[in-house]
């Protein structure tokens, strides 16, 4: 009898993590189609091409960027803030869609543009390609791979932040 007890409180254990782990992939997905950001809304625009974003400042944020999210939506993207211009690093790790990196410079202007990046799954860390600028930026903007092509986005470009981060981040 109690044999019988433990199988049908496994059986509960594991219907209930299924179950938990549904919402919480709801939720995941809910958040794909807008980015939320704890700064309020946050918006980068590029000669009128308005992106909202979430910000990546925290060292954390920065690890992680947009791992595991399943998509996001063509007018967001993911501001990565550095205090110190240069040579910042990024790779594609756990993506499950492909990006344009805009690689921005401390005087605001689109420094270089790295285009349909694509995404990276099931690789060891050794084996992930590392994106680099060829000149030192302050920030860099993940976008949907295509969508700076198709927005017409070009180096030398001004940026500017609006909402919540316009001062505090300087462009």
């Amino acid at each position: 009898m109690r044999k019988y007890f433990l199988y049908g409180l496994t059986a509960v254990i594991l219907i209930a993590c299924n179950v938990s782990d549904h919402f919480e992939t709801a939720e995941f997905h809910e958040k794909g189609d807008r980015v939320t950001n704890d700064l309020g809304q946050a918006f980068v625009d590029i000669a009128g091409e308005l992106f909202e974003v979430e910000i990546a400042q925290s060292p954390e944020a920065k690890q992680i960027g947009l791992s595991g999210r399943p998509y996001m939506a063509d007018s967001s993207g993911m501001l990565f803030v550095f205090e110190m211009p240069g040579m910042h690093n990024f790779w594609m790790k756990d993506m499950e869609f492909p990006l344009d990196f805009v690689w921005i410079d401390s005087n605001c202007l689109v420094a270089e543009l790295t285009e349909n990046i694509s995404h990276v799954q099931d690789l060891g860390t050794a084996d992930i390609a590392i994106y680099s600028p060829s000149t030192p930026i302050k920030y860099v903007l993940e976008i949907n791979g295509g969508i700076s092509q198709v927005s017409g986005l070009q180096i030398g470009q001004q940026v500017r932040f609006l909402g919540n981060i316009q001062t505090k981040f300087g462009c």
